[in-house]
């Protein structure tokens, strides 16, 4: 575990009421009663040793106290997660808990029209043409709600509504709704879920689709398989 470490801002800060009020030394009472605004933001945060949080935004409107915390309201952002890398205590543990492991070591990355954003709860709202990628897998949505659990390995959750197409090689879903848990790469599929790759298409109330493992599970399947000629 590395020692915290304050998060670097880069970008164009308009609306701050004058530079004092971004240097903690010379901070008037003023500065924390008014908002920033700033345009073309970007901020890197690297809380622990190997761990990386970046945000980037065409424009921003901040709460008092900007860059700790670290939320507001963002316009064309992008947030991406890349946890630190598990550590194992015993080589023992560390083959028992590879696909854990490597679901939590999963990047993670987000575009969206709008963002929400609070660095204390490490909870993100996004909403507008939002664009999601995990590792190999992408998916598309109307809306999504993300919670960043930084724990011993951290791990990304989040429940997407609305236009759900979820593709990866070989495979594209569709749904109403999607829920995702990195701790165990699990993302489930709910609302008229269907699936369609090599094998044919199937529906189902509900589908689970294993991010690591790249298996599908489907409950009251029914479909169309393929059957190839021999």
């Amino acid at each position: 575990m590395g020692r915290a470490t304050r998060p670097i801002v880069l970008g164009v800060l308009l609306g701050l009421g004058g530079p004092a009020c971004t240097d903690r030394a010379y901070a008037q009472p003023a500065c924390t009663e008014r908002p920033v605004v700033a345009t073309d933001l970007r901020v890197d945060l690297r809380p622990r040793e190997g761990e990386h949080i970046e945000l980037q935004a065409s424009a921003a409107a901040l709460e008092p106290g900007f860059p700790e915390p670290l939320a507001g309201t963002f316009e064309n952002a992008r947030f991406s997660v890349a946890p630190p890398p598990p550590v194992a205590s015993a080589p023992a543990q560390a083959k028992e808990g590879t696909a854990a492991a490597t679901a939590d070591a999963e990047s993670f990355s987000v575009h969206a029209r709008r963002m929400r954003y609070d660095s204390r709860g490490g909870r993100a709202s996004f909403s507008g043409d939002v664009q999601v990628a995990i590792g190999e897998l992408s998916l598309s949505c109307d809306s999504l709600e993300v919670t960043y659990h930084r724990g011993a390995e951290g791990s990304v959750d989040f429940l997407a509504s609305g236009s759900i197409r979820v593709e990866r090689p070989g495979l594209v879903a569709t749904s109403g709704k999607a829920q995702y848990e990195g701790a165990s790469g699990a993302l489930t599929l709910t609302e008229s879920p269907r699936v369609e790759g090599d094998v044919g298409v199937l529906e189902g109330t509900r589908i689970v689709l294993d991010v690591d493992d790249e298996t599908v599970t489907v409950d009251d399947v029914r479909g169309t398989f393929r059957v190839r000629q021999p």
